[in-house]
């Protein structure tokens, strides 16, 4: 939102300043600007307005360069989340994995004893 609003207030200051730029082109050109029975504004005040202008552009400019560098920022955070929380799955997956192989060789070992003590119990095979 914030970079929207700095994206208009930067083609806002371009406008402005095109507009400003234009109006001696058209005097020129023999295109009136602004009905006669308004004071035409002198050099000094197009000066101004040019620099106000310029000012405002510069705002805008800078303000996108902050909200551009915190997008990145959050970008780089976002990417880092995402590799932690990977490595927290791989992690959790790996000792799950243990786990299982864990209470796998137990329950063959268990298996193995009762075949032992059932083996000792049976008589002697006759050939």
């Amino acid at each position: 939102m914030a970079k929207s609003n700095a994206d208009a207030a930067a083609r806002k200051a371009v406008n402005d300043q095109a507009a400003a730029t234009a109006q001696p082109r058209r005097r020129r050109k023999g295109t009136p600007t602004r009905p006669s029975s308004l004071p035409r504004p002198s050099g000094t005040q197009l000066t101004q307005q040019l620099a106000d202008n310029n000012s405002k552009l510069d705002a805008a400019k800078s303000k996108l360069a902050e909200l551009n560098n915190q997008r990145t920022a959050y970008l780089a955070w976002k990417a880092e989340q995402e590799r932690i929380a990977r490595e927290r799955a791989l992690a959790l997956a790996r000792a799950r994995a243990a786990a299982a192989a864990a209470a796998a060789a137990r329950a063959a070992a268990i298996a193995a004893r009762c075949l032992h003590r059932v083996a000792r119990r049976l008589p002697p095979r006759s050939p």
